[in-house]
């Protein structure tokens, strides 16, 4: 499938030819139907199974978007976040070389965060870093009073 922004515009574009123009002057591309049937193992020459793959693709382009919304933010507990920056702090100490991007990478590829999506990763870096920083700065004044 491809980003929703070109399957808009190829949309808008259909859309238009239906209003004001005979579809004829439309442009399809003649092989889309059949790679369409074929990803999900469908017969176009039965009707039942046309139909299936015409709701397949009406939910996929106009279906209610399940998940959680987008610009929402699932939450890491603390004690996650903290361990994310203690093993960002183990992997940084071992490749000192490597860039955030790279480390966030790497740190997808093995060890706990073992799948996880690497940019994600990367951007929860920067507030669990900045918070175990604040927690050492506490612990470090604390010490210094007394």
């Amino acid at each position: 499938m491809g980003d929703r922004s070109a399957i808009n515009k190829r949309l808008d574009y259909h859309r238009r030819c239906l209003n004001h123009f005979r579809m004829e002057h439309a442009v399809f591309d003649p092989g889309s139907l059949t790679a369409a049937a074929q990803f999900f193992k469908l017969d176009l020459s039965a009707n039942y199974q046309r139909e299936i793959l015409l709701l397949i693709l009406a939910d996929v382009l106009f279906g209610k978007r399940r998940g959680r919304p987008k610009g929402s933010n699932s939450k890491w507990h603390r004690g996650q976040r903290f361990y994310l920056a203690a093993f960002y702090e183990s992997v940084r100490a071992a490749f000192p070389e490597l860039s955030d991007t790279m480390i966030a990478k790497l740190m997808c590829e093995r060890g706990p965060f073992k799948g996880e999506n690497p940019e994600q990763i990367r951007q929860r870096l920067i507030a669990a870093r900045r918070e175990c920083a604040e927690d050492r700065r506490r612990i470090s004044e604390g010490r210094a009073r007394s």
